[in-house]
């Protein structure tokens, strides 16, 4: 159901592709993430897919996080005339995003040392992750305020 979702979002995003470029390349990664998972599902059980899981899933991720910056910094972009201060929230929520995933991974490597301590540096990552992204719902929801107030036409780009 999730990949039916990311692959929903995707389209949306490609659909604002002319207002800015970097949407285009969200929703292109974002929808080859959805794709490549769809794959990795489907093969699931198959000794390709105990061989082939991890590579395919940091390139998913790596991806992913592509995706994710592209579509905060186009947010921020589109803003940053209209409503400077929502374009800087945009642009400081890609900046937790980098925070949370680099304490995931030091909260992994520290399960090395004191598992204790790398488990609750992981759980306080993922439960700030899961946190950013209700953050991401209101400042889209926000950000669809703004532009309700504006004409479509407002905002093409001339070819």
């Amino acid at each position: 159901m999730y990949i039916a979702c990311y692959a929903a979002y995707a389209f949306i995003l490609f659909q604002l592709s002319f207002i800015e470029d970097r949407y285009r390349i969200a929703s292109l990664c974002m929808l080859g993430c959805a794709a490549v998972s769809g794959l990795v599902i489907l093969n699931a059980g198959s000794v390709l897919f105990y061989v082939l899981f991890v590579p395919i899933e940091l390139v998913i991720a790596i991806v992913g996080i592509i995706s994710e910056y592209n579509e905060c910094m186009g947010h921020s972009s589109v803003l940053a005339e209209i409503d400077p201060v929502r374009s800087g929230k945009w642009r400081s929520l890609w900046d937790w995003y980098v925070r949370f995933m680099v304490a995931g991974i030091l909260g992994i490597m520290f399960m090395w040392v004191n598992s204790n301590l790398g488990f609750i540096i992981v759980l306080c990552a993922g439960l700030g992750g899961f946190v950013l992204r209700i953050l991401k719902l209101v400042y889209l929801y926000q950000t669809a305020q703004v532009f309700r107030r504006y004409q479509t036409d407002d905002f093409r780009t001339e070819p």
